[in-house]
Parts: C-alpha cells; structure tokens; sequence
C-alpha cells in the first residue's frame, strides 16, 4: 500500500494545491501496478455478488466518493443463510450514518477500503463507471 501511494504522490507532485485523487483508472491493475483488480476480476467480482451486493457497493463507493468515514474494523463473516463470505461496512457522515452495508468479500476489495481508511488520498469511483472500463457495461449503454 505505501508503494501505491508514493506512486500516486509522485504523479501529483507537480499539481500543487491539489489533492491526490483514486479514480476508476487507478483502480484497475493493467492501468496502475498497485491497483486492485484486474478489469477481468473485477467483472467476475461484480457478476458474483447478489443485486442487493452490488446496491451495497455502489452506495459505499458514494459514500467515500463523499468522504464518509467507514468503519475501524473491516473483516470478513460468513452469511449464516448461504455460507458466503462477506463483509459488512458502516458509512460515516458528520451528520448522519448509513445503514449497513453487505459487500461480497474479496481479498482485493479488502485492500481497497483499508487503503481508503488509512489514506489522506481523495477517492472519486463510480460503479458505472467501472464496469464500463472492466467491460460488463458495454460503452454503448452507458447513461
């Protein structure tokens, strides 16, 4: 992780008065050695998870698009009805916290909300739009 964000800091090094920013370019490992999923894993990550998974995981990557604080702890449990392991996160906002929110475990998708927690890093993702880039949305449909 703190190769990822040295890299990311030395790109921005120039742009003074910005702040470092993750966005869906980033995010996937054929554009960034540290990324955290390759385009394919990623589709297959997506097209496992349940429709309420995938709800979940669009609302949590606005939350910290918004800078919502998650919870300390992030760990995996297993879903006492099917057996599937998960991950619940709580989203934080100075006014107001989110109720929580079940994701599909991934070791990756791990990685990626700890480096979130222990970053001063500004994340901008959008589900869209990256699905768009792992190609699970074709370009065309796109809204």
């Amino acid at each position: 992780m703190k190769n990822f964000l040295k890299a990311l800091q030395a790109k921005n090094a120039e742009k003074k008065g910005t702040v470092n920013e993750v966005n869906e370019t980033l995010f996937f490992t054929e554009n960034n050695v540290n990324g955290f999923f390759s385009k394919e894993d990623f589709a297959n990550y997506f097209n496992a998870s349940s429709d309420s998974e995938r709800d979940h995981l669009d609302k949590s990557l606005d939350a910290i698009s918004e800078g919502a604080k998650l919870n300390e702890i992030l760990k995996s449990s297993f879903d006492k009805n099917d057996g599937h392991e998960i991950m619940w996160l709580k989203a934080k906002f100075p006014n107001a916290d989110l109720p929580p929110m079940r994701i599909l475990f991934d070791d990756r998708m791990l990685r990626f909300f700890k480096t979130y927690q222990k970053s001063e890093l500004r994340f901008n993702l959008s589900l869209e739009k990256l699905l768009i880039i792992a190609g699970v949305i074709p370009v065309e449909e796109q809204a």
